[in-house]
């Protein structure tokens, strides 16, 4: 009975996975994605969304009749220096790209753009310019550890929903890159890029980016 439930379970996720890969992804979609929430929040939750653009962030706040963001943001070099790892991870390169040398390293980050994803200021601005900026929570990746209590709180609060007690075992990673000895080199070479958006997200008032400056990671 167990077996069967959870081979049920697994059909149904399949079938939704299936139709949300599907086309076109327009707003009837969406809301048939997402429609059957009824009166609770229904979240996507996303990696890509922030590289949507000034369009695709008007046409999602025509998604719902209240669309609010939520955000992450997060030293660039550490963003960067993950999302390599487990990228070469997902395409089975792992083992190759430990052995790249930094050159072919910067050559495989910019393949894929994965440096575009670690610049957070502008994608900020284009999120609040389509739904408006008190309807945007801007949040430090490194509080999830640090002070997850006080997160979560900020994160109902947005959404004006009852507080969530904190159930979940900080101790386990989920979706963590492999451990890797550092490419500063690599990393260096995006230095540029990196620099000009820490000072935008300080300039709009995002503190805790001051200290990101030249600070790479050690694994």
């Amino acid at each position: 009975r167990v077996l069967r439930e959870e081979y049920m379970q697994f059909q149904a996720n399949m079938a939704w996975y299936r139709d949300y890969m599907g086309d076109p992804t327009n707003e009837d979609w969406y809301d048939r994605i997402f429609g059957g929430a009824g009166d609770k929040w229904p979240c996507d939750f996303s990696t890509t969304t922030h590289l949507a653009g000034p369009g695709g962030f008007r046409k999602l706040n025509r998604s719902a009749n209240d669309v609010r963001l939520i955000y992450f943001i997060r030293n660039p070099y550490e963003r960067l220096w993950s999302h390599a790892k487990w990228h070469a991870m997902v395409l089975g390169q792992l083992d190759a790209f430990e052995a790249m040398t930094s050159a072919e390293r910067v050559k495989f980050i910019k393949r894929y753009r994965l440096h575009r994803h670690s610049l957070a200021a502008g994608r900020i601005q284009a999120m609040r310019r389509a739904v408006g900026s008190g309807k945007v929570l801007v949040l430090n990746y490194d509080e999830i550890k640090a002070d997850p209590e006080t997160l979560l709180t900020l994160t109902t609060d947005f959404l004006g929903i009852a507080p969530v007690p904190l159930v979940e075992d900080l101790s386990y990673r989920h979706a963590a890159s492999p451990p890797m000895a550092v490419d500063r080199v690599a990393l260096e070479t995006f230095a540029g890029a990196f620099e000009k958006d820490i000072g935008r997200l300080t300039a709009m008032g995002y503190d805790k980016a001051r200290g990101w400056h030249k600070s790479l990671p050690s694994a």
